[in-house]
């Protein structure tokens, strides 16, 4: 399936670096599997479409603990998270993981994207019960909303730098 998806995504981005584009302001966006590998597939799949719109997108493998993944997450220097869970996933590990990622982290923005759920909010809720995460139910939604907080973020940045 990751074959696949590179082939299509190669094919993507030739044409979209015949389109030229220019410079972007876009943040940082560090998409984690939740536990298992069909969340890591699904993690894989953001990343690269994030990364055919302009973003620097990265994704991490479900193999990584969640110390494993905050440590990436300061060393690629995220200034977005992403958590990919599906139905299948084990919620004990993502809830674990977004909590690590909320201490370490505080006010990083958390998009948890729930693929293939019925209903996301029941699953979403179960991973980050404090209501300080952003759910998406689908791609087309995280890219949007990857994109309206990376301008957010850029913002804010530009804030800071401009106070500092």
């Amino acid at each position: 399936m990751r074959e696949i998806v590179d082939d299509l995504a190669e094919t993507a981005s030739a044409e979209r670096r015949e389109a030229a584009p220019g410079p972007d302001p876009r943040a940082t966006t560090l998409c984690l599997p939740a536990s298992d590998p069909e969340d890591e597939l699904a993690a894989y799949i953001l990343a690269l479409a994030l990364g055919l719109n302009g973003c620097r997108a990265k994704a991490l493998t479900s193999e990584k603990t969640a110390g494993e993944m905050v440590e990436a997450a300061l060393a690629e220097r995220a200034e977005i998270v992403v958590l990919c869970v599906s139905p299948g996933s084990n919620l004990l590990r993502a809830r674990y993981l977004y909590k690590r990622l909320r201490r370490r982290f505080g006010e990083i923005p958390v998009i948890e994207a729930v693929w293939g759920a019925p209903d996301p909010r029941s699953l979403g809720a179960r991973v980050a019960p404090d209501g300080r995460a952003t759910l998406v139910g689908g791609l087309r939604e995280a890219e949007a909303v990857v994109e309206r907080v990376s301008r957010e973020a850029a913002v804010r940045k530009k804030l800071r730098e401009g106070a500092a």
